[in-house]
Order: structure tokens, then sequence, then C-alpha cells
């Protein structure tokens, strides 16, 4: 009975005129107040598997055959947020996106599941903006406050398992990495956060009994690999032991290269083992500016890591990286722009200086682009910006014509300007009103952007 009831309401609840519909399909829809965008994404390992526009009444419905349960997440602008799916599970959202963790419910099959996730993910976001005094503490009463956070959550889970009889494997495996992975992942950053609190010159010395716990953690769970409690616990596992590494270091080996050999000796697992191997590097390569590999940290990588296309992918980026060079004469290549009209860059540079951008809807969200184009224009009004969107499929270059930003171009199937984005990594090229490159290699988020357009302006 409870299963059908849960079908009706999906049908009222859409307006929908199936009179019927199959019980092995699974369902996952909503309702979003104040959109920012007209589409949801259902993200599944980091790929988007399914997506959908919203309707008139901002309702948005999925379904699909789901064969195995399983961690995915919703998407909708730039904010996402978990989904654990079931088959046969028939799950509404409502959100308004003002407001967007605080506000969402979920309801129907499979709903309880969900909303003690979000429940967790609220209590842990709320914890970590009031905890960074307590790094203050020795060690001992440190892992006393940490010990407190973790039993507050083991009660509600407690709670929820009486309520919940039915709870598979999966999911309490998931929910237990997000009850003790938050408030142990403070653990593995005392030691740098008392160092720096304190203003002490070394690491404080810590016995052995404070790192107990990591006996427990498997650290080749792949289930978990894109749960971000999951993920951020071996970032600060990696960070800790590196710091202490590079600390006895009589070798000057830098940080990410220690970093590199200690994922390679901890990892197991050749999915987990990879994707922090290609994070660390990554790290690395955009920490510099201009953005640039390390020889050695790249040679360890290539014979490290085993994922085939991610490796094809970092050689492009190296390519691409080294296609033009700070204080070169920017070489002149051929755009089109959003009337189809044939134009060059050095043209459009004309004697000002210039940030030449280049994105696609796959690298970042028109949100993001056209807030931080925005704020560029307004605080640098010197600055001439040129957007280029490395995706000239037909659905972009119209999807492109609708955002409010200015000089917006596409790169022609001949133009000399590809050999710079061969990757598809997105990148920012500084040229200064000569037609010199000032900054061969940044990007728009890059937490130095703002320093180094105020290095251009200077000329």
């Amino acid at each position: 009975m409870v299963k059908y009831l849960v079908v009706l309401i999906l049908i009222i609840f859409f307006s929908c005129n199936q009179t019927s519909i199959q019980n092995s399909l699974t369902y996952f829809g909503g309702q979003i107040t104040n959109p920012k965008v007209d589409y949801v994404y259902l993200v599944k390992d980091g790929i988007a598997i399914d997506s959908t526009l919203l309707d008139d009444e901002n309702k948005f419905m999925l379904k699909f055959n789901l064969e195995k349960e399983g961690l995915f997440h919703f998407k909708h602008g730039n904010e996402f947020q978990y989904l654990y799916l079931q088959p046969n599970d028939s799950i509404l959202v409502k959100l308004n996106t003002w407001d967007f963790d605080e506000s969402i419910v979920f309801t129907g099959k499979g709903a309880e599941k969900n909303n003690f996730l979000i429940n967790l993910f609220l209590i842990t976001e709320l914890e970590d903006r009031n905890f960074y005094p307590n790094y203050h503490f020795d060690s001992q009463i440190f892992s006393k406050k940490i010990d407190s956070t973790i039993s507050s959550k083991e009660k509600l889970m407690s709670k929820f398992k009486k309520a919940n009889q039915n709870i598979s494997d999966g999911f309490l495996n998931l929910t237990k990495a997000g009850i003790y992975l938050p408030s142990l992942r403070k653990k593995e950053n005392y030691a740098y956060g008392h160092k720096i609190l304190l203003n002490l010159p070394d690491y404080p010395l810590i016995d052995d009994q404070f790192y107990q716990y990591r006996k427990q953690i498997n650290l080749n769970d792949t289930t978990l690999i894109h749960f971000h409690p999951y993920q951020n616990y071996l970032n600060s596992l990696i960070y800790n032991k590196a710091s202490q590494l590079k600390e006895k270091d009589t070798l000057n080996q830098s940080f990410s290269f220690i970093s590199l050999q200690l994922i390679d000796q901890q990892f197991k697992s050749e999915t987990i083992k990879n994707l922090l191997l290609k994070q660390t590097l990554m790290e690395s390569f955009l920490k510099n500016s201009p953005c640039k590999f390390e020889d050695l940290e790249l040679e360890f990588y290539n014979n490290t890591s085993s994922n085939t296309k991610d490796k094809k992918r970092i050689s492009k980026l190296f390519n691409d990286s080294n296609s033009l060079l700070n204080q070169d004469l920017l070489k002149d290549f051929d755009l089109i722009d959003t009337q189809k009209q044939l134009n060059n860059i050095k043209s459009l540079i004309k004697q000002r200086n210039t940030i030449i951008y280049f994105w696609s809807p796959n690298s970042m969200s028109d949100e993001y682009l056209v807030s931080r184009i925005h704020y560029l224009e307004t605080h640098f009004p010197s600055i001439l910006l040129i957007g280029i969107n490395i995706d000239s499929s037909q659905s972009s270059i119209e999807r492109t014509m609708i955002l409010p930003l200015k000089n917006q171009f596409f790169l022609p199937d001949n133009s000399l300007g590809k050999v710079h984005i061969s990757s598809n990594f997105p990148r920012a090229i500084l040229v200064n009103r000569d037609g010199i490159i000032e900054n061969s290699f940044t990007f728009l988020a890059s937490k130095h952007f703002n320093h180094q357009i105020a290095d251009l302006e200077k000329y």
C-alpha cells in the first residue's frame, strides 16, 4: 500500500498523464524555490549521469533503472548535496536556493536516510564553524573534545537505527564515515593547528596513543571515494604525515614530492591511489605562478599512476603550460565571435592590458563565470577581458550568446589558439599593452589572481 501511495503522490505532484509506472524504476524529483539556473544534474562517481530542466513551476523529475544502491549527488548551479539511492526509491526534495542546505527536506520512499544524511552534514558544518579555538589545548584535552563531538552523533545514529530497522550495510558504512571522519580529520589537523595557533617554532610532540584510531580506518574503501568526509580525511592524513617527514627531511625534497611518495606507500587501492596522486600533482601545478609542473614530481607521477586516461590529460596539460612563456610576444591566432565573424587576437587587444580566459560549460557554471567576470570588470575597469569558450558545439554557442558577458569568442578548427588548450583545462593568460605575456598560465579562481592583475596594471 505504501508503495502505491508514493507513486500516487508523484503523479499528483507533477501532474503527469501517465496511468501506470513501472515498479522497477527509481524516481528522484522535487521543487526548487528561487532557482539559480533552469536545470538539475544527477551525479554518480563524479560523472553527470542524468539531467533535466525545471518546468514552469520549478519542478523536475528523473526516473531511471537503478541496479545497485549507492551514493549520488544532485547539483543545481554551484550548489550540490548528497543523495543515497536504493532500487525502487521514490524521493522528492524541496529546497530554497537562498538557504540551500538548511532548507532541504526529503519526502517519499527512501527519504528517511537522506534526511539523516543532510542533518548529519549540518551538524558537522556547525561544529566546524566554532571548533578552531580548541587547537589551543594540549593533545589530551583536545582528544576529549573530539570524543564529545563523536558521542553526540553516535546517539543520533542510535535513534535513527531504532526507528529504521532495515538499514543496508552500504548506508551504514557511509553514515559511519560521516560520523567519525570529520572529527578524526581534526585530529590529523591538530599538530599543524596547534603549532600555528600558539605560534610555535616546531610541531608539538604527540604520543602514538593519540593516533590509535588510524588502525580502524579503511584507507582503500572505493565506495566512499566520492564522499567528501572520506576524501577530506585522506588529504589531512597525507598532509599531516608529509609535514612530519618534511620537518626531518635532509634531501631538500619538495612537500608535494614527499606527499606523492607517501601516497604510493600508504594506499593499495589503485583507484584511490591514482586519484590522490593526481590531486597532489595538480595542487602543486596550480600553486605556481605561472602554473607549471615540477620535473621530479611529474616523473614520479607518470611512473606510479596506473590511470592511462589521467596521464594522457596531464601530458596535454604539460604541453599547454609550455605553449607560451612569460615575456614572449603573444603569437596571433583566429577567433570567431558570437555573430560568426572572424577576428584575430592581436586586433582585439589594441594596446590594452588584457586577460584572455579560456573556459567551457564543463569547467565552470554559468553563474560562477558571470559573477567572476563582473567582479573583475568592476574592480579592474582598465583591463580588457576576452573570453574564449573552448566548446564550440552549437548548444554551447547558443548558451554563450545568452550570457550577460561581453567579448565572448570561439576558436575555429584551424586556429593556432588551440595549441594552448589541448587538455581542455581552463586557463587565463595575462598580456600587457605591447602584446608581451606577463603570466602565461593562471586561472580565474586562483587566490593569487588579483595580485597577478595588479602586477599587469603596472605596465
